[in-house]
C-alpha cells in the first residue's frame, strides 16, 4: 500500500493504540459540522461511496470521495446563527462578569510555595493523563461494567500525552518570541516541533493550515469542523502555572493559544481552564475557582450554560454517579471527544472530590469520554491548589519525576527541572 492510500484508509477508520477505540474521522468531520449547525446533507450523501470504496480496498476512489466531501462541508450553508458569541479578544473582554481579583501569587526567585504548586500541577498533569488514557473515548457504561470505579493505574504509565506536548512548546515560545508571543508566533512553533501524525482532530486540522501558510485565526476556521472539541481546554493549564494569581492575564495567553485551532466555544474551553488553575494559586476553595473562573467566560454561550448546569447537579444529586448519569443523558449525542461533556466532568470532578487529589481524579477517571483530557485537567488543577507535597506517594512513584514528549527536541525532561523552567517564564513574565 502506498503512503497516499495509507493516509486515505486512516482517514475514513483507524484505531487509538491505547483504548482501541474505531475512529472514522471523514463521518466524525460531518458530524460534528452538524452539530454546529451547517446543513452538511451533501456530505453525508457521499459517506456510503466512501464505505464502498474503503470495504473493497480501492483507496485511490476513496481519496477521490474524500476530496468530494471536504468540498461539500467547505460550502455546507450555516443553519444557526452564533454571531452574537464574542470571537475577537475585545468582544471576550467585553463578555467578563468576573470581578478583578487584587491578589497575585508572588513568583520571586525564593517563593518555595509557588514552586510547589506548579510541581503539583505538573504532576498531578502527568498523574491524570495516564490514569485516564486507557479509558479515553470508553462510554461510561463501558467502564463502570468492564473496570468499575478506577482507583488505580489500569496499566504502567505512560507520561507520553497530546495534551502536554502543546503546553512545553508554549514555554518555548514565550523564551523564543517573549510575553508578548502572538498567536502566529506559537503556531510556526507547532509546525517546527510537532508531527502531523501525533496531532488530532482541531489540532491536526489547524496544523495541516499552518503547513499551508494559514495562519491563526484561519488555521481553526479552514476544514476544522472539531474547533469547538476539547483540544484547546485540554492544553490551559499552562497559562494559569505563569499568570499565578493574574486570571485576566491566563485568559489572554490561553486565547493566543487557543484560536489557533478553535473557535468560540472551544476558546471558551481553555480560557476556563487557565483561568481555573491561576486562581488556584490564591483560593483555596474549588467550588468558589470555578465560580469565579465562569465569570471569564460569556454569560450567554452554551459553555458557560454547561458550567453552571453541573454546578446545579452536583447539588442536587450530590452522587458522582448520578451527576455522570445527568451528563450521559444530557449531551450523549455529542462525540466523547467534545469540549461540552468533558468539560462538565472536570466540574462535576472538581465539585464532589472537594480538593482531595485521590477522589478527585479517580471520580474523573471512571467516567470515560475523553478521560485523559478531563483527568489530566483535574488532577492539573488540584495540584496547582494543593501543592506537590501533598499528592499522595502512591500516584508519583510510578511516574518517577519524568516527562515523556513526542514534541521535537524536548523528548524527555525531568519534572522538577519542567517546574524550574516554568518559574522561570513566569518571573519573565511577571517582569513585563
Amino acid at each position: 500500500m502506498t503512503h497516499a492510500e495509507k493516509q486515505a484508509a486512516a482517514m475514513w477508520q483507524d484505531v487509538m493504540p491505547m483504548s482501541g477505540i474505531v475512529e472514522n474521522r471523514m463521518i466524525e468531520c460531518v458530524d460534528a459540522l452538524e452539530k454546529r449547525g451547517y446543513d452538511v446533507s451533501e456530505a453525508r450523501q457521499l459517506i456510503p461511496r466512501g464505505w464502498e470504496a474503503y470495504n473493497s480496498g480501492d483507496y485511490w476512489a476513496l481519496q477521490k470521495v474524500i476530496a468530494m466531501m471536504w468540498e461539500a462541508l467547505r460550502r455546507a450553508p450555516k443553519m444557526v446563527n452564533d454571531d452574537h458569541l464574542p470571537d475577537t479578544w475585545d468582544e471576550l473582554k467585553r463578555s467578563w462578569t468576573a470581578v478583578a481579583g487584587r491578589e497575585i501569587c508572588s513568583v520571586d526567585a525564593g517563593n518555595q510555595a509557588y514552586r510547589d504548586k506548579v510541581y503539583g500541577a505538573w504532576y498531578g498533569k502527568c498523574i491524570g493523563c495516564a490514569l485516564g488514557d486507557p479509558s479515553a473515548g470508553w462510554p461510561s457504561a463501558k467502564v463502570r461494567k468492564e473496570r468499575g470505579r478506577v482507583t488505580d493505574y489500569l496499566q504502567k504509565p505512560d507520561t507520553r500525552n497530546d495534551d502536554i506536548n502543546y503546553q512545553i512548546i508554549v514555554l518555548h515560545c514565550i523564551e523564543e518570541h517573549g510575553p508578548g508571543f502572538t498567536s502566529r508566533d506559537l503556531g510556526y512553533e507547532w509546525v517546527q516541533h510537532l508531527e502531523l501524525d501525533q496531532t488530532y482532530t482541531a489540532e491536526r486540522q489547524a496544523l495541516e493550515n499552518l503547513h499551508r501558510g494559514l495562519i491563526p485565526p484561519y488555521s481553526a476556521r479552514e476544514n476544522n469542523p472539531f474547533s469547538d472539541w476539547i483540544g484547546a481546554q485540554m492544553r490551559g493549564e499552562v497559562h494559569g502555572l505563569i499568570a499565578p494569581g493574574r486570571p485576566e492575564l491566563a485568559a489572554e495567553l490561553a486565547y493566543k493559544d487557543a484560536i489557533i485551532s478553535h473557535v468560540k466555544e472551544g476558546v471558551y474551553g481553555e480560557v476556563f481552564n487557565s483561568v481555573m488553575v491561576s486562581l488556584a494559586f490564591v483560593m483555596g476553595d474549588v467550588s468558589k475557582i470555578i465560580s469565579r473562573a465562569l465569570g471569564y467566560v460569556p454569560r450567554d454561550s452554551e459553555f458557560a450554560s454547561v458550567v453552571r448546569s453541573t454546578v446545579a447537579k452536583c447539588k442536587e444529586r450530590g452522587r458522582w454517579e448520578d451527576v455522570l448519569d445527568w451528563i450521559d443523558q444530557t449531551y450523549g449525542d455529542l462525540h466523547w471527544i467534545h469540549t461540552f461533556p468533558n468539560a462538565a466532568i472536570v466540574v462535576m470532578s472538581l465539585l464532589l472530590g472537594g480538593g482531595d487529589f485521590s477522589e478527585s481524579v479517580s471520580i474523573a477517571a471512571s467516567c470515560g469520554w475523553d478521560c485523559d483530557c478531563s483527568t489530566g485537567q483535574v488532577g492539573a488543577t488540584v495540584g496547582a491548589l494543593i501543592g506537590e507535597r501533598a499528592i499522595p506517594a502512591r500516584w508519583k512513584e510510578s511516574i518517577a519525576g519524568r516527562l515523556d514528549t513526542d514534541v521535537i527536541g524536548f523528548a524527555s525532561i525531568e519534572l522538577g527541572r519542567l517546574t524550574d523552567w516554568t518559574c522561570d517564564v513566569a518571573r519573565r513574565i511577571a517582569r513585563g
